[in-house]
């Protein structure tokens, strides 16, 4: 292994990845328990994978069910056979603001990211797109990308798709199916994903309405706009459950005209406007722990669907076009920067990397975390200079830890989703906060997916660790492939879980090795706080 600079501290994070190593050596043999761990795969494959057609809960409790035994080692079983579903590139998506710069060093961030599509524009601003104007800001008078025409470039540029939120609470149906036609027919830059409004179901918005007139709504978009485009996909907002009403409502009048629901996803709300038990700012692990409500949002949809638009030939796709693990990043920020932000710290890095992997396993078609940049909620810091509120623009270095989790998985994780389970977890446990959004129970500290790539058959496998201190020795068994036995770890980590690059820009970062030693069972220790990422291809079979 080459030799790396690093402080005495991240030394001994690191050190728990390389305690077995030798030379390029990384992972050890599994010695005088291999036999026995052997043995137990064997017994636990007859159960783990015989089942192949099940409905998605039960899937889901197959394909990522947790063993607990106290005291016992981690173990983890891939199997590379088991093609569990293909995992949309959209999922590494973003929300576009009018105010986002478009400097040269901006665009290569994009790129670097590996962010695969925008949502456009966002809000509830009144945006015409044949203008470029908004109806209720004068905030983006002189945005960059107010005109559509430079969002569309800037797409091109970066080889991103666009999702484009429709314009219900100044808007007219004409006018949305027109800009169907010029996007998919006139400038021929095709746009697949069309949602009606931002979160109509609040009484925050201004397209503010019950269920059944949004239903209404839909029928009436929904018949314009495909008459321009039969093959675009219309999109509802998903309210929350505490708004369950609204859904059904809408469902029921308009379920078969509905392609997608669009969730809008901030599960820990705890910040300056709303503080829980005295402080403003969450836990390492509350934040984190949120990426297991997940499962229950998408299978929600999904039976609101079943029950009450019976008639529809397949289940509506989910997306996620808005979400983040916290909320408590200042909307206004200068040097010396804030600190203890969990918006801005590894802890939230992780979220992201556990909701990512868990919407891979659900099956979620779209992601667009908010937003590309901004003060508070940016991947980037900063907005343009000329366009007021925000301040400065972005200095180039200093990259949230959460745009590293996007990076990772964008740039490493396979399109095919395997079955993977983990066995002897040890949890903590997390309370519900205020926000019903929010996830309250068992909280695994070590979390696994596994992938394929169907570009060049490599295996990609995500550990991640919660543990602020504990590094955790795992045994991996991949069962019916074989892996290469040399691959590439990828550790995703910092200091500490509320580690964040402002003012230290290196301070939370990604570090790239070459391991030996991989095969079909192998060892590896995950550092405390991280995400890990082995690659290795997978050799075919010669006959």
């Amino acid at each position: 292994m080459p030799k790396i600079n690093l402080s005495s501290q991240m030394k001994g994070i690191i050190a728990g990845v390389v305690v077995c190593a030798i030379g390029l050596g990384f992972l050890s043999a599994l010695s005088q328990q291999r036999g026995r761990l052997r043995g137990i795969a064997k017994a636990h494959y007859k159960n783990f994978f015989r089942h192949r057609n099940t409905a998605d809960g039960e899937l889901e409790k197959e394909i990522y069910g947790y063993l607990q035994q106290d005291g016992k080692e981690i173990v983890v079983f891939v199997n590379a056979e088991r093609k569990i579903r293909s995992i949309s590139p959209l999922l590494y998506g973003s929300n576009l603001s009018p105010q986002m710069e478009t400097e040269a060093d901006v665009m290569e961030f994009v790129k670097k990211t590996g962010i695969r599509v925008f949502r456009f524009p966002g809000g509830e601003q009144g945006y015409h797109w044949g203008k470029g104007a908004f109806d209720f800001t004068d905030r983006f008078v002189k945005a960059p990308l107010a005109e559509i025409d430079y969002v569309v470039e800037l797409c091109k540029f970066t080889d991103a798709q666009l999702i484009i939120q429709v314009n219900v609470e100044s808007g007219t149906p004409q006018e949305a199916a027109q800009w169907v036609e010029y996007m998919n027919k006139t400038i021929k830059f095709p746009v697949a994903y069309w949602e009606l409004g931002n979160e109509v179901y609040g009484d925050w918005d201004r397209a503010f309405m019950d269920g059944k007139k949004y239903g209404r709504l839909i029928r009436e978009y929904a018949a314009a706009m495909k008459k321009a485009d039969p093959d675009i996909k219309i999109g509802m907002d998903w309210a929350p459950a505490t708004r369950w009403f609204f859904n059904v409502e809408a469902v029921k009048i308009a379920g078969d005209m509905i392609d997608f629901a669009s969730v809008h996803w901030y599960p820990n709300n705890i910040d300056s406007a709303h503080p829980f038990q005295g402080r403003i700012h969450p836990f390492p692990e509350e934040v984190m722990a949120n990426y297991l409500h997940i499962p229950g949002i998408v299978q929600d949809i999904r039976k609101t669907f079943k029950k009450y638009a019976p008639n529809r030939a397949k289940d509506p796709e989910v997306t996620f076009l808005e979400w983040d693990g916290a909320t408590d990043g200042p909307a206004s920020d200068f040097s010396p920067y804030s600190r203890g932000i969990a918006q801005w710290s590894l802890a939230n890095a992780i979220f992201y990397a556990d909701s990512l992997g868990m919407m891979a396993m659900t099956g979620v078609s779209v992601s667009a975390q908010y937003n590309f940049q901004s003060i508070g909620y940016g991947l980037i810091r900063g907005w343009d200079k000329n366009a007021g509120w925000g301040g400065q623009r972005w200095d180039g270095e200093i990259v949230r830890p959460k745009a590293l989790a996007l990076e990772l998985l964008s740039k490493y994780f396979g399109d095919v989703f395997l079955a993977s389970r983990i066995q002897n977890v040890p949890f903590y446990m997390r309370q519900k906060d205020w926000a019903p959004e929010t996830y309250g129970g068992r909280v695994p500290y070590v979390t696994v997916y596994a992938s394929l790539s169907s570009k060049d058959d490599s295996l990609s496998i995500v550990l991640i660790n919660k543990h602020e201190e504990k590094s955790f020795p795992v045994k991996f068994f991949v069962l019916n492939g074989q892996p290469a036995p040399i691959g590439r770890l990828y550790v995703l980590t910092g200091p500490s879980l509320m580690s964040q690059n402002e003012p230290d820009p290196m301070a939370v970062g990604i570090r790239g090795y070459g391991v030996r030693g991989l095969g079909k069972d192998f060892d590896y220790t995950a550092p405390p706080h991280s995400v890990s990422l082995i690659r290795v291809p997978m050799i075919k079979d010669e006959d």
